[in-house]
């Protein structure tokens, strides 16, 4: 009895804008064997690494379906980049290894040329919230004191799923913020914090901070 993944086939990788990067033929290959040997070929021809490449299209999947896609797209025409994807990609590919493997201390979440405050810091974390602090230094560069704080975080358990808390916690000239994150929330966190302009136009690099709660 010949089971039905057996036979001649082709397997072909595209990127995530459909660019077809590699194509391979196999003789009575199982499916799954044949998956290695078509990603070391595409290295081979781009010079790239394609697991990396296909951790970060993983992950901007979740950032596209909120604010941030916005961002990258904003810092994306300002920078004269053909899009929010390719710079998030561009970005965030280092961040990504073999298998599900990610270094969330590499991972970029907000781009753009909104200077952040000096000294920002996680004070405390516990019981659903994380406390942060920074010295306001409103009025300097394009750092203004009704800046919005935003936070976005990755939770252990859902390893490339990116939440966005919805609303501004608190502004620049404020210095400090109690942030409350959702019902449940609990265990390792990824928080990645930056800043959002007044009209919402501009935004900071984020900066990363891993706290247990």
């Amino acid at each position: 009895h010949k089971k039905y993944e057996f036979g001649n086939k082709v397997s072909i990788i595209r990127s995530m804008t459909g660019l077809i990067l590699g194509a391979k033929s196999f003789r009575n290959e199982y499916d799954g064997h044949t998956i290695e040997e078509s990603l070391l070929q595409v290295e081979r021809i781009t010079g790239k690494k394609v697991r990396r490449l296909a951790g970060a299209q993983t992950m901007y999947k979740s950032v596209k379906r909120g604010m941030l896609k916005e961002v990258f797209h904003a810092e994306a025409r300002r920078l004269g980049v053909r899009s929010g994807y390719n710079l998030f990609t561009g970005r965030n590919m280092r961040a990504f290894g073999a298998g599900e493997y990610v270094d969330y201390s590499l991972l970029v979440l907000s781009v753009g040329g909104l200077q952040l405050p000096f000294e920002l810091r996680v004070e405390e974390a516990g019981n659903g919230t994380v406390t942060l602090a920074w010295a306001d230094n409103s009025g300097q560069c394009s750092a203004q004191g009704d800046d919005g704080l935003r936070v976005a975080y990755i939770a252990e358990e859902a390893p490339f799923t990116v939440r966005v808390l919805p609303e501004v916690v608190a502004v620049r000239a404020d210095g400090k913020a109690e942030v409350a994150l959702p019902e449940g929330t609990g265990g390792r966190l990824h928080l990645y914090v930056f800043f959002q302009s007044e009209d919402g136009e501009r935004f900071s690099e984020s900066r990363y901070f891993m706290v247990n709660l």
